[in-house]
């Protein structure tokens, strides 16, 4: 009974916590650029899975791959269509993506620490924060390292 009790109280300070707050919007912010961030990356990684194996395993696997998946929406042939799209890219083109790539994780980390600080960090103590911050969100160190200094000279 207690448990219950407990749930209740969590539910209704949850509710009380998000009012006034626009969730569908966040929500829909939130999909649409990891969308716009999932492209470049699944593009390069059927590249490199194609200079790795080869294009024709990566192309019967992609075929399983349709199969597999729910024709109502089209999904068999989105998936065929960014494998065959993945496998042409000339090689400055995937390179030019994953940089594109590292570039969005690192705008990610610069948007967060802004979203967290409100001014950057003015000294060590202030910047070994915001770097906890972000390795505890999963960045590498480097990248970590590196929205820091972005974050000052903005």
């Amino acid at each position: 009974m207690a448990l219950l009790h407990r749930l209740g109280g969590l539910a209704r300070d949850t509710v009380r916590g998000l009012r006034g707050h626009d969730l569908a919007l966040y929500a829909a912010g939130v999909t649409f650029y990891a969308g716009i961030a999932l492209v470049p990356a699944v593009l390069v990684t059927v590249w490199l899975t194609g200079q790795l194996v080869g294009q024709a395993r990566v192309a019967a696997l992609s075929r399983s791959l349709a199969d597999a998946l729910p024709s109502a929406l089209g999904a068999p042939q989105v998936a065929e269509t960014a494998v065959s799209a993945g496998l042409r890219l000339p090689l400055l083109v995937a390179a030019a993506l994953a940089q594109q790539a590292s570039g969005d994780e690192l705008a990610a980390a610069v948007a967060l620490l802004r979203r967290r600080f409100r001014t950057p960090p003015a000294n060590d103590r202030e910047r070994n924060r915001a770097l906890g911050v972000l390795v505890r969100k999963g960045y590498e160190n480097d990248l970590a390292h590196e929205a820091v200094r972005a974050l000052e000279r903005a």
